[in-house]
């Protein structure tokens, strides 16, 4: 119960944190992550995750401790959370893929300081 309440909370959060247009101004979009093979979609949310614990121990402490007990705790769970994410992310193709995973992790552990 209190997983799917989570899940629920962290949707309506992305979903708030999308309604600000953060299209793409590279060029890539989740719509063409969608596209990648697995290996590089794996790759590219590894290192988003570690790079959004990275900042968030500078400025949300509170914040990297959640996503550290959520994605870095159990190795065994990670598809799982990937698959989570990239389910989630079908229904936002026209946004940043970084600005996605910021959105989906502030859905999970709260906001970073902006």
């Amino acid at each position: 119960m209190i997983g799917t309440f989570r899940s629920r909370a962290a949707k309506l959060t992305l979903l708030a944190a999308l309604c600000f247009p953060q299209v793409s101004t590279a060029g890539t979009t989740t719509g063409d992550f969608l596209e990648w093979d697995r290996e590089a979609q794996d790759s590219f949310l590894q290192i988003s995750l570690i790079m959004l614990q990275t900042v968030a121990t500078q400025v949300r402490p509170e914040a990297s401790k959640c996503l550290g007990d959520w994605y870095f705790s159990d190795d065994s769970n990670t598809k799982e959370l990937h698959d989570e994410i990239i389910l989630t992310m079908r229904d936002y193709t026209e946004f940043s893929p970084s600005a996605f995973v910021l959105g989906y992790v502030e859905g999970v552990c709260g906001q970073f300081s902006r």
